[in-house]
């Protein structure tokens, strides 16, 4: 057995010491009288020969007893790991060694009844206090995060040649001895709760892991305070096999507001739909009469426990796997913009200074990436993830038993009046959902189809139809974000589930109705940071809708919102006013960053500035870099919702109350692209912004043709703001990307409905194959006048005179 344990010391190390000499002949011999016993079973049967093999057996434990307890060397403490850690973790003990050390041992006395089982709490850490000093602690504790045990990052993760392919097989590894440990952690909390006497004692123990640990569950944690990830993880797994088998119709879901509930709720926890007040008034009335109330069975307290388990193990990890990614992303910009301004600041006196943040930051970087490949074993773990993914199955189940008793035949619209159980919930039971499916569809979208897919997606169809019953916007933004995110255009992985959602037969009435409810909704969300979070949440909104246009199963609803849906005209104001704000901000942003660009180019006047004002200036340029990253992403967006729905649908933009303001916002938009200052855009790389600007204006310009009518070149010729702005300015149309084998002439724009006129003509003979550009011959300014050669016809535009325009052409073969 010696040979076996050097084998596995590769993975977890054995203490070299007596007690080990000790252990490892115990065990042999144990492991020797199973194997005589498989030998010769007839003679092993025989009573002389059965008692002396009981003897034996017998004789193995108890020493391994004393050896354990240091009895016959020297005592151990408390807070060292057991010795028989290892073993377990190699799966190197003999068929029931376990079971007989743990009834030899406490054959007078059971486990649950020792002081230690689950000692009170002394401080308030009581969830890290539990995990030291309780008697199955220990065993949980077994973890391979970084910040749980070093010595993993150092024995499996330090190496100079640590490549993929290796950190996989490492990973896989340690995930196969972790499951080994875990499965024997559930056979012993599995036989405590068997016996009809210690189950209470078992049951007691995990509520108090639950409620010891509540405060994991918060953003900003002292992690001295509570338990690991690794112990809470391990305990996770154990009550994830104990609610494998755990039927629904035996759940009771009233139990979290059970008089006799294991469960610790803090007094201000958020709820899903009801105030506290109304809760604290329902709970009352329910106390006055008993009766709705049963004695709590064992499958409804193991699946709340599971359920609260998932809130303060796997999400928390999932979090600080997230932050720890972001740290790992923010080094890297730093060392890279170190790296790539070392010429500007190596000569300077500040060089030590950001020689030694070179140095800090690198060897920071090789520290997380370490975390993080141990993070990537202890989390995502692919058998684990799933195992999670169903236990959330079930919860959803459960949820939609409350909303609808016709389960799984649920019909939408709910009724008004939310029931009165589900509002009452605890927000993070739907919170949690929509949390570990965006991780997981981020990280480990492979997991992602299992049998309670079609429940997930019942839910999110139900709920984002359904948002009166969720009191908190930023809930229903989330599981938007959720939907946003399987989006085959975000993440190709998921395309499946995308279209599961879209073709749901619950999804294909009211989620456009419902999606575009909620665009105009979130302009006021009560939230100090609203006026921004909007943009944001739009965007995911925009980008559904783009999806959902192709799909021709959402045709009708569409086309049913545009012609007399309520919500549409304010969604198009919406629309309006975020394209508007986006694109002047974002163009303002780069007109700031084009001008630090100009004067770092002119090095002489550059230097001669003093180094704060440098920085300064430095520091503005990086802001504003991402402030226009972030706004012309979202401004695109929105500028493409608009070219899809006036190429599809034209008359609902032509309402008095719309026409106007969507003219104006046009005109806006492009006096900023071709006005006298569109030379201040030009910024070096611009795809490093996302600005396109070529593409951006092709777009306006299809606008402005798709709408072409009398009555929208009124509203044009209306806007006194703009008009006065871009009387006399030439602005330059391309349009190569619309049409590739034909240069569109320039246009001169004026406040005329005569722009509209020149543009649809030119535009038409292009597209009818009459008419190939081939320059532009003159361009009078001062007159107004605008002359176009081609092959076959030329064409002048007088322009000049506000009312009095008009276009004339003189072509052999042009109509």
């Amino acid at each position: 057995i010696s040979s076996v344990c050097d084998s596995c010391s590769d993975h977890f190390t054995i203490e070299n010491c007596k007690e080990t000499e000790m252990l490892n002949y115990l065990i042999e011999c144990f492991d020797r009288v199973g194997i005589e016993e498989r030998k010769a079973p007839k003679m092993c049967s025989q009573p002389t020969v059965s008692q002396l093999l009981s003897n034996i057996r017998s004789q193995c434990i108890s020493h391994a007893a004393l050896v354990l307890q240091g009895s016959l060397t020297q005592p151990r403490s408390l807070q060292q790991q057991s010795l028989l850690v290892p073993y377990m973790l190699c799966r190197n003990l003999p068929f029931g060694f376990i079971q007989e050390l743990v009834r030899t041992t406490y054959q007078d006395e059971e486990v649950v009844s020792l002081p230690l089982w689950l000692p009170k709490s002394l401080s308030t850490g009581a969830g890290r206090e539990l995990q030291r000093l309780s008697y199955l602690g220990a065993f949980f504790s077994l973890s391979v995060f970084a910040e749980d045990d070093n010595k993993v990052v150092e024995k499996y993760f330090s190496g100079p040649a640590i490549t993929l392919e290796n950190t996989r097989v490492v990973s896989q590894s340690l995930q196969h001895y972790l499951e080994l440990a875990r499965q024997e952690l559930f056979k012993i909390l599995h036989s405590i709760l068997l016996n009809g006497e210690t189950r209470e004692a078992a049951l007691g123990y995990m509520a108090a892991v639950v409620n010891a640990n509540m405060k994991k569950a918060q953003m900003q944690t002292d992690d001295r305070l509570v338990s690991t990830d690794g112990f809470m993880l391990n305990f996770l797994w154990v009550l994830q096999q104990l609610s494998m088998k755990i039927k629904l119709e035996t759940v009771d879901p009233m139990y979290i507001f059970h008089p006799r509930c294991r469960i610790d709720l803090p007094t201000d926890e958020t709820r899903v739909k009801a105030t506290m007040e109304d809760v604290t008034a329902w709970i009352a009335e329910l106390y006055r009469d008993p009766s709705p109330f049963s004695d709590p069975k064992f499958p409804t307290e193991c699946f709340f426990l599971t359920l609260h388990a998932h809130h303060l193990s796997i999400l928390p990890s999932c979090r600080r796997y997230i932050r720890r990614l972001r740290a790992i992303r923010e080094l890297n910009r730093t060392v890279e913009d170190l790296k790539n301004n070392e010429s500007q600041w190596k000569d300077s006196p500040l060089a030590t200074r950001h020689r030694e943040m070179l140095k800090r930051c690198k060897t920071q970087l090789k520290k997380l990436v370490r975390c993080k490949a141990c993070a990537d074993a202890g989390l995502l773990d692919e058998n684990f993830l799933r195992r999670c993914l169903n236990f959330y199955g079930m919860v959803i189940q459960l949820m939609l038993r409350i909303l609808d008793p016709a389960y799984p035949n649920i019909k939408l619209p709910l009724t008004l009046e939310v029931p009165k159980v589900f509002a009452a919930l605890p927000e993070f039971y739907v919170e949690d959902v929509a949390e570990f499916l965006f991780f997981i569809v981020q990280y480990a979208p492979q997991v992602l189809y299992e049998p309670c897919t079609q429940d997930v997606v019942m839910f999110l169809v139900v709920m984002l139809c359904n948002q009166n019953y969720i009191r908190n916007p930023y809930l229903v933004a989330k599981l938007v974000e959720v939907m946003f995110m399987t989006n085959p255009a975000v993440q190709p992985r998921t395309q499946k589930f995308f279209e599961m959602i879209e073709n749901h037969p619950l999804s294909t009435k009211l989620l456009v109705p419902s999606l575009m409810k909620f665009y105009t909704d979130v302009e006021h969300t009560g939230a100090t940071s609203e006026f921004y979070d909007k943009f944001t949440i739009r965007y995911h909104i925009s980008t559904i809708f783009k999806s959902l246009w192709q799909n021709i199963a959402h045709h009708g609803t569409f086309m049913e919102e545009f012609n007399s849906g309520k919500q549409f005209v304010r969604y198009i104001n919406m629309l309006i006013n975020d394209t508007t704000f986006l694109l002047d901000e974002s163009l303002e942003s780069l007109k700031r960053i084009h001008e630090v660009q100009e004067e770092m180019k002119n090095k002489e006047q550059w230097d001669l500035l003093p180094r704060d004002q440098q920085q300064a200036r430095q520091s503005q340029l990086a802001q504003d870099e991402r402030v226009s990253r972030s706004y012309l992403a979202l401004a695109t967006e929105t500028v493409d919702m608009f070219h899809i729905l006036t190429k599809q649908v034209q008359k609902p933009f032509l309402r008095p109350e719309l026409g106007p303001r969507l003219a104006a916002m046009l005109n806006f938009n492009l006096q900023q692209l071709c006005g006298p200052k569109c030379r201040d855009l030009k910024v070096e790389n611009p795809e490093k912004y996302g600005f396109e600007p070529k593409k951006l204006l092709d777009q306006l310009t299809d606008i402005y043709l798709q709408l072409d009518c009398a009555r929208f070149a009124k509203a044009i010729a209306d806007d006194q703001v703009s008009s006065k702005k871009m009387r006399g300015v030439s602005f330059y149309l391309h349009a190569a990307t619309r049409f590739p084998s034909y240069v569109l002439a320039t246009y001169f724009l004026c406040n005329s409905s005569l722009f509209v006129f020149s543009l649809l003509l030119v535009d038409w003979c292009i597209s009818k194959g009459f008419w190939k550009v081939q320059k532009v011959s003159s361009l009078d300014l001062a007159s107004g006048k605008i002359e176009v050669q081609s092959s076959d016809c030329s064409l002048c535009f007088l322009t000049k005179n506000t009312h009095k325009g008009r276009a004339d052409a003189k072509s052999k073969s042009l109509f």
